[in-house]
């Protein structure tokens, strides 16, 4: 497994443009992440090193499942928190919303439609689709130990000029998620499970984040955010921490230290200060933005500035 210096660095790697990640607190660990690619099918053990929110959608076409080892009372996804036997399936082009609340070690696999076989049900989905399913243990366990499998043979270099293997794992891969899959009868056309339906707050998360895109370069309050969305403060509470985990006043404070960060990280040092990129963000109480940002991310604005981005 990969190590990362940065959040920033661990989340490039999981390579989804439309996939955006925020840390909510700072990390305890280290961020690390393994991914191959095995017969087509991608598979990722990761370590979030501390909270974090995950928030977006899977462009490709097929279906994405995730496990967490340690996710009880830790992960909540599109408003359902993980149990011991809990399986995230996120179609292409889901919405997904996975809030992660401390350490976190996970597994996933993508499989592109064209691998399963689900007879009427369609892989490109609304993006309502992404659930939470409580699996029977014979079937986690299964998707769990093939997983396992699959990446320690990968890492030992047990698939090297050696397809009949690679084809073999993928399909054991395939078996085991299609059974799943089907297993909760998921209409993925419709966005509907068994259990009740969570569009509604889908939707006012998304237009949240919508308005926070849109006002970008001006502070917003909780009180503001929950008048142009058009509901009360307390639903928007309620909503939040429901599909979250988290409290929206949370969520903002973290959306708006992460957009200052990238901010920093792509200025130019020595044409503009701290407090001006602080400014443009409706920052003015200095003292506590670096105080914030600093338990945040693990250091000072000023030493971001310094050691601005020289990727882009």
């Amino acid at each position: 497994m990969q190590d990362f210096e940065s959040f920033e660095q661990y989340a490039a790697a999981l390579g989804h443009a439309d996939l955006r990640m925020l840390p909510l607190r700072r990390g305890r660990a280290s961020w690390g992440m393994f991914s191959t690619e095995v017969d087509g099918l991608t598979v990722r053990m990761a370590r979030d090193g501390g909270p974090c929110l995950f928030e977006g959608s899977i462009a490709a076409d097929g279906f994405a499942l995730m496990i967490c080892f340690d996710g009880v009372g830790k992960v909540c996804g599109n408003g359902t928190p993980f149990g011991p036997y809990s399986v995230m399936v996120a179609p292409g082009g889901a919405a997904i919303q996975s809030t992660s609340l401390d350490v976190v070690s996970w597994m996933s696999v993508f499989i592109p439609a064209s691998r399963l076989r689900l007879g009427g049900i369609h892989a490109r989905s609304s993006p309502h689709a992404c659930r939470v399913f409580d699996v029977p243990a014979r079937d986690y366990s299964a998707l769990k130990n093939v997983l396992s499998r699959v990446s320690i043979a990968a890492r030992s270099g047990a698939f090297e000029d050696n397809p009949v293997g690679r084809k073999e794992a993928a399909q054991r891969l395939t078996d085991v998620a299609q059974r799943i899959v089907m297993g909760h009868e998921i209409d993925m056309e419709y966005g509907q499970a068994n259990g009740r339906p969570r569009r509604s707050r889908v939707e006012i998360i998304g237009r949240a984040c919508d308005i926070l895109e849109a006002h970008s370069g001006a502070r917003i309050h909780v009180e503001d955010l929950a008048g142009t969305l058009g509901v009360p403060v307390r639903t928007l509470n309620y909503v939040f921490r429901e599909q979250m985990g988290i409290s929206p006043r949370h969520f903002v404070r973290a959306y708006t230290l992460n957009a200052a960060r990238g901010a920093l990280r792509l200025a130019e040092p020595g044409s503009i200060r701290v407090s001006d990129i602080a400014a443009r963000f409706g920052i003015w109480e200095w003292g506590r933005f670096s105080r914030d940002y600093q338990q945040l991310f693990g250091e000072l604005p000023s030493a971001t500035l310094r050691r601005r981005d020289v990727s882009r």
